[in-house]
């Protein structure tokens, strides 16, 4: 046998960075779709190796305010994403310094107070692109789909009809199953009397990304899946509630995981496990601002209506704020097991 390979590092301690940012912005799509937040911790030090002479560009800065976000320390985020955008001076045409203006975008969205500042940044989005190889930086068109459907209705349908069509044409099977995500959301929202014809989607998206190991577009499946059924099968929503959250805190996607308790406190309020879906929510109310589907669903805002006129709902949701996010994962799960 020969000699094993020899380790890679992020960077050469002679000073090569050209070469890390390189080697980060490569591995950057296989640890998006499996999670591999440890990515994050190489474009630190990737950045580290910035001098006075030679500053990264924004690409990588984008890179690690993305894993920044995904480990939930949001100060830091922002920090990166500001220098990033910093660097770009306004010049977003390339692919890296994009990532800097849709990062702004998912940023702005989550701000009530910032909304039309965050439409402005779409549209440039949006300008840019229509000026470069969509075919080649097609996770663009994901970008836009999504952001569109929270902030920017009014474009959803167009966003969503490019993104299927390309889905199509390239065969890529993280777009596809994107596609399919996008199209069973739209389902949701539009025409509840179908949810089925939503849950056929996510489940197609679910087979795709299984079949490629893209663990968060199985996720985000799962996900829709369990959100579908509690409102369209209750009878089948425990197993879909339980299995979702599993899979959601197996690859530590504490976004998703969050998510997903607004939905399994739906349910267990539908079922009259007040007692448990206040302990849900309190961690939720104290810990977490509502966000995506769930949020536009209003799934939040229903179970705490039907909760807190329960007696003893304010001790419930107190000692679910007290919890951690592995208690109140374990706690969740018993519930359901019940």
């Amino acid at each position: 046998m020969g000699q094993p390979a020899p380790r890679t590092r992020t960077g050469d301690r002679d000073g090569r960075p050209a070469n890390a940012e390189q080697l980060v912005a490569a591995l950057h799509p296989f640890a998006d779709i499996q999670n591999r937040v440890e990515l994050g911790q190489w474009v630190d030090q990737t950045l580290a190796l910035a001098t006075s002479d030679r500053v990264p560009p924004p690409h990588t800065f984008a890179l690690g305010a993305c894993w920044a976000y995904a480990a939930e320390n949001t100060s830091r985020g922002d920090e990166l994403l500001g220098r990033g955008t910093e660097i770009a001076a306004g010049s977003f045409d390339d692919p890296g310094s994009l990532m800097c203006l849709t990062m702004t975008v998912r940023r702005q969205q989550k701000d009530t107070e910032r909304l039309e500042e965050s439409r402005a940044v779409f549209m440039q989005v949006e300008e840019i692109a229509s000026r470069i190889d969509l075919d080649q930086e097609w996770w663009v068109l994901m970008e836009l789909a999504d952001h569109a459907r929270y902030g920017h209705p009014e474009s959803e349908a167009a966003h969503v009809n490019r993104l299927v069509e390309a889905s199509e044409r390239l065969r890529i099977p993280t777009l596809m199953a994107s596609a399919d995500l996008e199209q069973g959301w739209a389902i949701e929202v539009e025409d509840r009397s179908d949810l089925t014809r939503a849950l056929s989607f996510y489940a197609r998206a679910r087979s795709i990304a299984r079949d490629s190991s893209d663990l968060m577009c199985e996720s985000e499946a799962m996900r829709g899946i369990a959100r579908a059924t509690v409102s369209h099968e209750p009878a089948s929503a425990r197993a879909a509630c339980r299995e979702a959250l599993l899979n959601l805190y197996d690859i530590r996607y504490w976004l998703g995981v969050r998510r997903v308790m607004e939905t399994i406190a739906l349910h267990l309020v539908g079922v009259e496990q007040f007692t448990d879906a206040s302990v849900l929510l309190g961690n939720l109310e104290a810990h977490h601002s509502a966000w995506g589907a769930e949020r536009i669903m209003g799934f939040r805002e229903r179970a705490l209506l039907a909760t807190r006129q329960q007696p003893g709902a304010a001790e419930c949701m107190a000692r679910g704020a007290a919890m951690d996010r592995h208690e109140i994962v374990e706690y969740a799960l018993i519930a359901l097991d019940m």
